[in-house]
């Protein structure tokens, strides 16, 4: 992914989830995919879609020991956050 890609998607990303703290960094030996991250903390990739030029897939594990212990409902948004929104 070249540079300009790179920051379109970072954009759109940081507009879609409300966080200027994400960023992408391109990945040393895989030249179609960035690595996404919130802060110092890694959260995904990102690759072209093989399928449809100009578009991309996120992926994000969520690993087992990363869950809370306990089952507790989730309220979404958080209580001072406002919901997502993105137009098109």
């Amino acid at each position: 992914m070249d540079e300009k890609a790179i920051r379109k998607i970072e954009g759109h990303l940081r507009g879609t989830f409300a966080n200027a703290r994400i960023t992408l960094v391109p990945r040393p030996k895989q030249k179609d995919s960035a690595e996404v991250y919130i802060g110092e903390e890694f959260i995904g990739v990102v690759f072209e879609d093989e399928d449809e030029d100009g578009s991309y897939m996120f992926e994000m594990a969520i690993l087992a020991e990363d869950l809370p212990s306990t089952r507790q409902p989730v309220e979404w948004p958080p209580r001072g956050a406002s919901a997502c929104t993105t137009t098109a």
